[in-house]
C-alpha cells in the first residue's frame, strides 16, 4: 500500500524494488520520526520557521512517471506528505531493506557504506531562489501567472519553452522575493554529474547544490499553525 490510495502513487521501496534505478523513477524519504518534517513550519509571532533539514535516517518509497502529466500528479501527491522528500539519488540495492536508511552518498572510513547511490533520471527540477518578482502584477494573486514569467525570466534558454511542473516553496510568500521549483522530463537520462556540466555551460542562475544525489528537493507544503497562506491559488501547477 502507498502512502495514499484511490490510486496510490507513492510506495514502499520494498514494494517497488525493481524500480529503484528506472530512469522515470523517483526517490522519495520519509522522516523516520513522526513530528520531524520535511518543510518549513510558519508559527504566528516568528520571523524564522521551524525545520528538520538535518534529519539522517529516513524512509524509502518511490514513485514512477511516464511523462509530465504523471510526473505532476505525483507532485501533487507529494505536495500534501509534509514528512516525504524527494532526492535523485537511488537507494543502493544491499540497502533495499533496511528501515530506516542513512541520507549519505560519499564514503567514510569509519562508516558503514553509504545508502544512496547516483542514478540517471528523467526527470529534472530547477529551483530559483529570492529573485525579483514582477512589478506589473501580484504574484500572490496570480502564482500561475508569476510561474510562467518568472520562468521565461530566470530559467536557461533550453527550458523557456518546455512543459513544466511549478510548485512554490514553502519559503514563498512568507520571505521576499520568487522561490519556485520547476520540474521537467528530459528526452533522456541524465546523473548528477551530467546536469552539473549543462548548467554549468548555460551560466543558469538555478541552484546547482539540488545535484547531488541525496540533495533534498523539497515537495511539500509548508505548515502553518496561526497564519493564513499568503498564496491565494494552489501552489502548483502545470503548464504544457
Amino acid at each position: 500500500m502507498g502512502l495514499t490510495t484511490n490510486p496510490p502513487l507513492i510506495f514502499p521501496l520494498a514494494d517497488k524494488i525493481d524500480w529503484r534505478t528506472d530512469p522515470d523513477s523517483i526517490t522519495f524519504l520519509k522522516t523516520h520520526h513522526e513530528g520531524r518534517y520535511a518543510t518549513k513550519v510558519w508559527l504566528a509571532g516568528r520571523k524564522e520557521p521551524i525545520h528538520h533539514s538535518r534529519e539522517t535516517l529516513w524512509k524509502p518509497y518511490i514513485a514512477k512517471a511516464s511523462g509530465i502529466e504523471s510526473l505532476f500528479e505525483i507532485i501533487q501527491r507529494a505536495a500534501q506528505q509534509p514528512r516525504l522528500t524527494a532526492i535523485r539519488g537511488a537507494v543502493a540495492e544491499r540497502s533495499v531493506k533496511e528501515k530506516p536508511v542513512n541520507k549519505r552518498y560519499h564514503e567514510h572510513a569509519e562508516k558503514s557504506a553509504p545508502d544512496i547511490e547516483d542514478a540517471a533520471r528523467l526527470w529534472l527540477m530547477l529551483d530559483i531562489d529570492s529573485k525579483p518578482e514582477p512589478e506589473d502584477f501580484d504574484w500572490r494573486i496570480d502564482p500561475r501567472r508569476a510561474a510562467i514569467w518568472a520562468a521565461k525570466s530566470y530559467l536557461p534558454s533550453a527550458f523557456r519553452k518546455s512543459a513544466f511542473v511549478y510548485q512554490y516553496s514553502s519559503s514563498a510568500g512568507f520571505k521576499p522575493g520568487l522561490r519556485l521549483h520547476y520540474w521537467f522530463w528530459l528526452e533522456e537520462p541524465l546523473n548528477c554529474p551530467e546536469v552539473k556540466r549543462i548548467l554549468t555551460r548555460s551560466r543558469s542562475c538555478v541552484d546547482l547544490s539540488l545535484y547531488n544525489p541525496v540533495q533534498p528537493h523539497y515537495t511539500s507544503w509548508p505548515i502553518l499553525r496561526g497564519l493564513a497562506d499568503p498564496i491565494a491559488g494552489m501552489r502548483e501547477g502545470i503548464v504544457v
